[in-house]
């Protein structure tokens, strides 16, 4: 990938987007979604200190993971991945809008994958999503009902536009 498809996103960009955030989602929880999604979630919690915070991880050490997203990947297989290896933190039982927050979302699966397990533990609950970019004309095929209660700042082309945020350190 040429690095003229590399969309750097300042600090500055992100604080905008989490101040509209915070002041127009409704929600009760917010769920970080490991590992990119913890700086957005925490950031959004400090503007909203009446809101439970929750963390959406890996089991274990992520291991290798490429440089930019697999398309090739069979998503069934990643999906009944992510089931097996994600793992929530106790949410309050009270909640009833969580806000499942992630840097960068493609097909949604790993969004998905967190709504069922906030479902489990929530069923009444409310489920929307956030992430920074998007890839909205993926998202709309795969997970169309991811889509419809996204709020994002940027969309993209994951295929052709790699995004870096200011806690992405290179090795």
């Amino acid at each position: 990938m040429k690095s003229s498809n590399l969309m750097k996103i300042e600090w500055s960009d992100v604080e905008v987007w989490l101040r509209k955030l915070a002041g127009r989602q409704r929600f009760d929880t917010i769920v970080g979604v490991s590992r990119a999604g913890l700086p957005l979630a925490v950031a959004l919690s400090s503007l909203r200190p009446d809101t439970s915070l929750a963390i959406l991880s890996r089991r274990g050490p992520r291991g290798e993971k490429p440089p930019r997203y697999d398309f090739e990947k069979d998503r069934a297989a990643r999906v009944n991945e992510l089931r097996r290896t994600m793992e929530m933190t106790s949410l309050p039982n009270d909640a009833s809008e969580v806000l499942i927050v992630d840097d960068v979302v493609t097909f949604g699966d790993t969004l998905h994958v967190a709504a069922e397990k906030a479902r489990n533990l929530l069923p009444r609950a409310h489920i929307s999503f956030a992430c920074y970019a998007a890839d909205v004309s993926r998202l709309g095929v795969a997970r169309p009902e991811i889509l419809e209660h996204l709020s994002h700042e940027v969309s993209i082309d994951n295929s052709q536009t790699w995004v870096s945020f200011p806690w992405n350190l290179a090795p």
